[in-house]
């Protein structure tokens, strides 16, 4: 494996400034995954994952907007980070507005604990983050995952992603201090764990609201097997009963297995989840809710957007607006192999043909 990256100009086309053809591969020690990507104001990514060296490590990399590696990160614009275990997985990154990178996700050692790191602009660690940079949570369970990451305005970070054992999974929330302490303000202790059904619940994606109300989406295990599941928090860390009665909102794809991988929030305080629904097919999917829960009969006639890109495996891993409201979601398809995949959408959820004529796009990099 090798970090990917591709660059498109807003007709869906490769920008052949990014790197001569729009795509970046970079090669670390042994095997790498990125797994999110953020862009800096001055134009520069930072991408962060995982990669094998003696053991699996957190992994970032940044580069300049042609596409080369930054130098000026660490010298040769890559940095890894052994926490403690032999898996160590950087699942999401945040940007502070001070420049600092902060990266959430996992460190294995027999058990998961969610971990938490911050890096100066610079690349290494920010040892005013709880001593070293590194702050490592136990919520108590056997498997603790911090799947995103965001950073509110009076600074504090904010963590989703879940707790639980094998067979018994919760949506989690963590909420810290800047200097990476717990937020005891936030529930308590700083922990929240919301149970949906009894079964597995996954909280993959975050959304921070202009008035302190938190949104997470995922996907949870019903008697219909797994939907797309979606909590809205007060700022406090209590479920927000405006938001479907209980704070917690179940969307049915009619499918086997219906998993919300990322969130965004609409200026008009309706909230977008993508991801993936699928038997033996596999589609991305979108669905949209109204700002009390309910699904946006605006958005598709239902709420629900449904796209096969190519083949028979079809994933929806990330979701971004635009600014004229339309929304791009990226993922994967199993056209000729693996590819990237592209799809662009209208406010009312059709394709947008504008974007490389039928609002689809695949790369194979």
């Amino acid at each position: 494996n090798a970090f990917a990256l591709a660059r498109y100009n807003p007709d869906g086309s490769p920008d052949t400034t990014f790197d001569g053809d729009g795509k970046v591969l970079t090669d670390l020690p042994g095997g790498e995954v990125i797994n999110a990507v953020v862009v800096q104001n001055d134009g520069k990514i930072v991408v962060a994952g995982r990669a094998f060296a003696s053991t699996e490590d957190f992994a970032l990399a940044r580069y300049n907007t042609d596409g080369s590696l930054d130098s000026s990160f660490d010298a040769d614009g890559i940095v890894l980070t052994d926490i403690a275990g032999d898996i160590d997985d950087g699942r999401a990154i945040a940007l502070q507005t001070d420049g600092k990178i902060l990266v959430t996700g996992y460190a294995e050692n027999n058990t998961q604990d969610i971990v938490v790191v911050r890096y100066n602009s610079d690349g290494s660690l920010d040892t005013t983050f709880s001593g070293d940079g590194i702050q490592t949570t136990d919520i108590g369970f056997h498997d603790d995952i911090g799947n995103a990451i965001k950073v509110q305005a009076d600074g504090k970070i904010v963590v989703a992603g879940s707790t639980g054992s094998a067979s018994v999974q919760n949506f989690a929330l963590v909420r810290y201090n800047a200097d990476g302490s717990l937020d005891t303000t936030f529930s308590g202790d700083g922990l929240v764990s919301t149970d949906f059904a009894g079964g597995t619940d996954q909280g993959y994606a975050l959304a921070l609201q202009g008035d302190g109300k938190l949104f997470v989406s995922g996907y949870a295990t019903t008697s219909n097997g797994m939907d797309f599941a979606a909590a809205r928090y007060t700022a406090d860390g209590s479920l927000d009963a405006t938001f479907d009665t209980d704070g917690k909102a179940l969307v049915d794809f009619n499918a086997e297995f219906e998993y919300g991988l990322s969130a965004a929030l609409q200026a008009d305080g309706k909230l977008l989840v993508a991801g993936l629904i699928g038997f033996d097919i596999r589609a991305g999917a979108v669905a949209r809710f109204n700002p009390d829960g309910s699904l946006d009969s605006d958005f598709s006639g239902d709420g629900k957007v449904l796209t096969q890109v190519a083949g028979s495996e079809d994933i929806a891993y990330a979701i971004a607006l635009q600014p004229d409201g339309k929304l791009v979601v990226a993922g994967y398809t199993d056209s000729e192999g693996w590819d990237f995949s592209l799809a662009r959408f209208n406010p009312d959820g059709s394709l947008d043909e504008t974007f490389s004529g039928d609002g689809l796009v695949i790369t194979q990099v």
